[in-house]
Parts: structure tokens; C-alpha cells; sequence
């Protein structure tokens, strides 16, 4: 391979050790302890990172628990010590950056300008049950209850797509609009169901997204019992799904957890193994020469449904779902695009937070709002698989928060007409 960052990788192997290199990441573990600890409420960027951070995590915890290999896919680039290193190295610098950017200002501010939309209770029972409908009927071919997730997806869903994006946009507009109305109970209600389906169908990074969102209905200002109980519970349910999804609920819970958790090779909780194995492959792939124009900047393709992760398989990579937000970022810009993109998605996460710690008091039903909660919902797609959907999203939820803001049997409330005590503003800026 000739490439910078995997010629660095084989100095730090020779010079730093490959272990203390593998151990490394658990820095990026301390370090969102400690800030949890000093601002102690809840907090995208620790989020962000954590998310960030997870598959560099695989390495190390494939050692620990014993095995060689992460995953039964691509074992050559698993051997080779160097391009493991140059996937942990290639993390911890968009990482860093993540991190950087949450601490600096350079003008991306989600502004709260222009009148709240506020849907009436009517129109809002009916965007919850027509997506209920739609992701029960569509989402997947069937749920984990009974088949492994690898038989219903045997089924085509041919409209999966679809529902995803229209629940992502109704979401993002009618529960910011329902926190003007200060309906706070019935929020958190419509966001369990939602999890709760989510869950069955094994859309975990959509129940991420969810789960997130919940905790901030229940107040940012300090950590109580409801967020432990809820971040543990949802951790729990997302590894529990993890393994059970593999041969179905009921043949697990029947005694098929020993076919399920039996494995040749560490499988790491959430698919982490798979987007780690991915960024090493596509450094790999981007070293090795062979790419040509347009390949070699896969962004320009996007256009045509063509993404990194297809050029990759059909350069002979095998493939199984997840692609690091670092691995595209340095496929199409290189070390100096992993960096500054990194710095940015710090800088919107640590502005979302901002907005989102105020939504039941005065920015929700604002763009900035509708933007905010379209971000986390899609924040772990953007960082495992890839940022298109969340730049599509983001262009449908502001042609609808114009097209809504001039619909005259919408009620328009204007911002300055807002109460005084839902425009206070000493929530914590999410910093």
C-alpha cells in the first residue's frame, strides 16, 4: 500500500507497539466519563463521539475475549496489523476533530428565526397513525418475532424507503410542533411506540435515533433516574435485539441462544466489527492504485445511487453493511476531509443539543428545531453508513417548514407572541 497514513501506521507499529496503539481508543471511553461526569446532563456530543468511537473499539475487543478474527469476512485484512492500526488512527483523528469542533465558533448556527409551525392535535393523530401503518405494513417483510432478521430480509420491502423518509419528515415536523403545544406526555408516548416497532423490525440505528430524542423530552438540565433508566434500558434492548434478531424473539427466548451466540469469530454489539472491518478495506482499496476517475471521488457518483460502499464491493471486498463516516470522508477528500468534516458535525452536534434543550420552551415548531431532530434521528446512519440520507432529509424539512408556514389552515404562531415563560433562556447551551 503507498499511503501516508498506512506508512505512519507502520511506524507507530514498530516504534509505539501494537497493543498500546489497540488500547488507545479507551482514552476516547475516559474522556466522555469525565465529561458526563463535570456537565452531567444529557449531551449529543458525548453521544456523537461515543457513536464515533465504537467500531475502533473492535481490535481491542477482540484480543480480550480471545479471538482472533472480528469478523468472517475479508481475513487478510484482518492479519495485516498495520492497516488496523491506520483504522484506529483514521477514527481518533475524525474523533478529535468532532470534539474540536464542538469547542470552536465559525458561524454554522442553526438560527430559530421565522414563526413556529404548530399542527393541531388532529393533524398530528393523524401523521402518527398513518406512519404507524405504513412502517407496520412496509418498513420490513415481516418482524423478528418469530423469523431470524436474515429471513425477512429474503423478502424484498419494496417501499421500505419510502416510509423510512416520509416517517423521518413527518417526525421532524410534528413532534416539534407538538412541543409547542406542550403535550410532553404524549410525545414521550408516540417516541416509545415508535422504539418499540423499531425494535421488532430490527431498525436499531432507527431506534437509536429515537431513543435519543427521548431522553431529551425528559429535561437536559441535570442527569436524573429517568435518563439512567432509559440510556440503560436502551443499550440493553439494542444488544439484546442484536443477538436475538439472529434466529428470531421466540426461538430465543425457547433456547435457540445457543445457536445464536455461537461464533467462530468476536462479534462485536451493534455491528461495530463490520464498519471497523469496512474503513480498513476502504483504506485499503484507496492505497492499492487502482481506482481511475470518477471512482477515486465517489461523491460525484452519488447522484446516480453509485456510494463507496458499492465501488467497494464490486472491486471483490465483501460487504456486509456499515461504512464509517471517517472511511468516506478520506476516500473522497483525503486526511484533510476526515478533519474538517469531522469539525463540522462537532460544531452542529454541539448546536442541535443547544436547540433541542430548549424545544418545550421556545424553539420548537422553528426550521432550526425540525432540523435538529431530523439530525439525531438519522445521526447514526450518518455516522455508520453514509450522510446522504440526512442531506436529503434536511432539503425536504425545509421545503416543508416554508410550504406549512404558508398553508392558512395551519395555525401560525408567531415567536414573539410565544409566552414569556416558554421563551426563558437559561437552559444550558450543550456545550
Amino acid at each position: 500500500m503507498d499511503s501516508l497514513l498506512y506508512t505512519v501506521s507502520e511506524w507507530a507499529v514498530n516504534t509505539i507497539g501494537y497493543k498500546a496503539i489497540m488500547a488507545s481508543p479507551l482514552l476516547v471511553v475516559l474522556y466522555i466519563f469525565v465529561r458526563q461526569l463535570k456537565i452531567f446532563r444529557v449531551d449529543l456530543l458525548s453521544i456523537t463521539v461515543a457513536l464515533s468511537a465504537m467500531p475502533m473499539l473492535t481490535p481491542l475487543a477482540t484480543r480480550v475475549s480471545g479471538y482472533r478474527y472480528f469478523t468472517e469476512m475479508n481475513f487478510y485484512l484482518q492479519d495485516d496489523l498495520a492497516l488496523k492500526t491506520s483504522g484506529v488512527l483514521l477514527i481518533s483523528i475524525f474523533v478529535f476533530a468532532v470534539i474540536l469542533g464542538a469547542k470552536i465558533s465559525f458561524g454554522v448556527r442553526l438560527a430559530n428565526a421565522g414563526s413556529p409551525v404548530v399542527l393541531s392535535w388532529g393533524v398530528i393523530s393523524l401523521l402518527f397513525f398513518v406512519n404507524l401503518v405504513l412502517l407496520a405494513l412496509f418498513l420490513e417483510s415481516g418482524t423478528i418475532v418469530f423469523s431470524s432478521y436474515g429471513q425477512i430480509k429474503t423478502s424484498p420491502a419494496n417501499w421500505s424507503s419510502f416510509v423510512n423518509q416520509f416517517f423521518n419528515l413527518s417526525a421532524a415536523v410534528s413532534l416539534t410542533a407538538l412541543s409547542t403545544t406542550r403535550r410532553l406526555r404524549l410525545t414521550q408516548l408516540i417516541l416509545a411506540v415508535f422504539i418499540i416497532l423499531a425494535l421488532l423490525m430490527s431498525r436499531r440505528t432507527l431506534a437509536l435515533g429515537l431513543i435519543v430524542l427521548l431522553l431529551y423530552t425528559f429535561g437536559t438540565r441535570r442527569l436524573t433516574a429517568k435518563h439512567f433508566i432509559i440510556a440503560i434500558a436502551g443499550v440493553a434492548l439494542l444488544w439484546a435485539i442484536g443477538e436475538m434478531r439472529t434466529v428470531g424473539i421466540v426461538n430465543f427466548l425457547q433456547g435457540a441462544w445457543q445457536e445464536s451466540v455461537a461464533r467462530q469469530t468476536y462479534s462485536m454489539p451493534g455491528g461495530g466489527a463490520n464498519i471497523f472491518l469496512s474503513v480498513m478495506g476502504m483504506i485499503h482499496l484507496v492505497g492499492s492504485g487502482t481506482l481511475a476517475f470518477p471512482e477515486t471521488v465517489p461523491i460525484l457518483l452519488w447522484p446516480k445511487g453509485i456510494y463507496e460502499s458499492t465501488i467497494y464491493e464490486s472491486y471483490g471486498y465483501m460487504y456486509n453493511g456499515g461504512t464509517h463516516i471517517a472511511a468516506v470522508l478520506y476516500w473522497n477528500c483525503g486526511l484533510v476531509g476526515v478533519f474538517f468534516g469531522g469539525v463540522l458535525l462537532g460544531r452542529v452536534a454541539a448546536n442541535v443539543s443547544s436547540v433541542l434543550s430548549r424545544m418545550m420552551e421556545e424553539t420548537g415548531g422553528t426550521l432550526s428545531a425540525m432540523l435538529s431532530v431530523g439530525f439525531v434521528l438519522l445521526l447514526p446512519n450518518t455516522l455508520w453508513y453514509n450522510p446522504v440520507a440526512v442531506i436529503k432529509l434536511s432539503g425536504a424539512v425545509i421545503c416543508s417548514y416554508f410550504i406549512l408556514t404558508g398553508i392558512k389552515f395551519i395555525k401560525i404562531e408567531s415567536f414573539h407572541a410565544i409566552p414569556a415563560q416558554r421563551r426563558t433562556n437559561n437552559a444550558p447551551s450543550g456545550r
